[in-house]
């Protein structure tokens, strides 16, 4: 996953959900298209249970770099678990 250099630490950091999602979105707006800071993203929400708001960031990160099949594999299950299993089962069958 190419892009800038990024604070990777706030993905992980469970107990600050906000600050990283800040973190992330800061950084977004300095690397749009940044794939760790969108996968990042979007797993902060997927620790919280929002699918909905997770998807667009895993989609993005997809759209930025293709080759990267671990966000497939990240994308897939979040679809599946928000309910959207058509989506999920063409996010696999794209990979």
């Amino acid at each position: 996953m190419g892009g800038a250099r990024h604070p990777g630490l706030w993905r992980r950091v469970s107990r600050l959900p906000d600050s990283a999602i800040a973190a992330n979105r800061a950084l977004l707006a300095i690397a749009p298209n940044d794939t760790r800071a969108l996968n990042n993203l979007a797993d902060v929400y997927e620790n919280l249970k929002d699918f909905a708001r997770a998807e667009p960031p895993f989609r993005r990160a997809v759209e930025a770099d293709s080759s990267i099949i671990v966000i497939f594999n990240h994308l897939a299950p979040d679809q599946f678990n928000g309910g959207r299993y058509d989506a999920a089962q063409a996010t696999l069958k794209a990979r």
